[in-house]
């Protein structure tokens, strides 16, 4: 399926329903200026949501280590979805084809029935929507238990923004969780003692390098762009408690990820609680988010 394609007021979002519902670009165009990608492009030839704009996180984000989903009453050992990465990673929506449920010029609702399986043992539906305008994408996720059981629930955005050498990053939050190589969580530990991954002045992006969970976040991150003339602002729903953020050395891009549970929640013993974002299901019942990307000159 080609690309669905929303605009509004210069902005520009391209959705790949078939390809995990990820979103294949975003971009801006203030006048008659020219167009700046906000999120990293997909390629005209690249099949992989990863390579992509950003998709979803549904129905966990981040990882199950050990391949490890903890139950009430006992431990599912669930098998890796990527190759290359020895866990489960990042859900089933990524990896499923949407449905395209409804569309307009600056609107457009994606569904996911996903049927009980060995990469996620329950029934569920999710509904993706996205809406333009002025300056703001809205993206919305809501799950709906629709299996016998209670069941996990855990939501989440991955954009990759695009980001040059001069970008400044800047985002609010109380601690962090340090962690292995294998990015397990090991400890959690105030910002105040995380000089390297304090973000809560501007930092610029071309120094950062981190791949953390944060807590106690301010709900909104802000991406400023000289060279472009563009200010990113990022603003997660309440029910988003926690930010991962992600960039490797040398990338051009910088991931900022509001989710509702800390990195390793659904599999590691100390983060298997409520205040971690741990939540329950009930059969029918439905929980949801929203992310804004609000996009602006400076």
């Amino acid at each position: 399926m080609p690309p669905l394609q929303l605009r509004s007021n210069g902005l520009t979002l391209d959705l790949l329903p078939d390809l995990g519902g990820c979103w294949k670009a975003l971009r801006y165009r203030a006048g008659t200026g020219p167009e700046i990608d906000i999120f990293r492009r997909l390629a005209p030839q690249s099949t992989d949501p990863y390579a992509s704009g950003g998709f979803a996180l549904v129905p966990w984000s981040n990882r199950l280590f050990d391949r490890q989903l903890r139950l009430p009453e006992q431990v599912l050992t669930l098998p890796a979805n990527r190759p290359g990465i020895d866990l489960p990673v990042h859900g089933v929506g990524w990896m499923s084809a949407w449905q395209v449920e409804a569309m307009a010029p600056s609107r457009a609702v994606l569904l996911l029935a996903h049927r009980a399986n060995a990469y996620w043992p329950y029934d569920f539906e999710c509904r993706q929507r996205f809406r333009l305008e002025g300056g703001r994408v809205r993206f919305e996720l809501a799950v709906r238990n629709t299996s016998e059981q209670v069941m996990p629930a855990g939501v989440g955005f991955h954009p990759w923004f695009a980001a040059d050498r001069g970008d400044r990053v800047t985002f609010e939050a109380a601690s962090l969780w340090q962690q292995d190589t294998m990015g397990r969580p090991q400890e959690q530990m105030p910002l105040a003692e995380a000089a390297a991954l304090d973000c809560r002045h501007p930092r610029e992006v071309s120094d950062l390098i981190v791949n953390h969970c944060y807590s106690g976040w301010g709900r909104a991150a802000v991406l400023d762009r000289p060279a472009t003339g563009l200010r990113v602002r990022l603003s997660g729903s309440p029910s988003l408690t926690h930010l991962m953020v992600y960039r490797p050395a040398d990338a051009a891009w910088l991931c900022i990820e509001p989710v509702n549970h800390a990195t390793g929640a659904w599999s590691v013993p100390a983060l298997h609680r409520p205040e971690h974002g741990v939540q329950w299901l009930a059969p029918g019942a439905q929980f949801s988010a929203a992310m804004d990307i609000e996009v602006a000159t400076c």
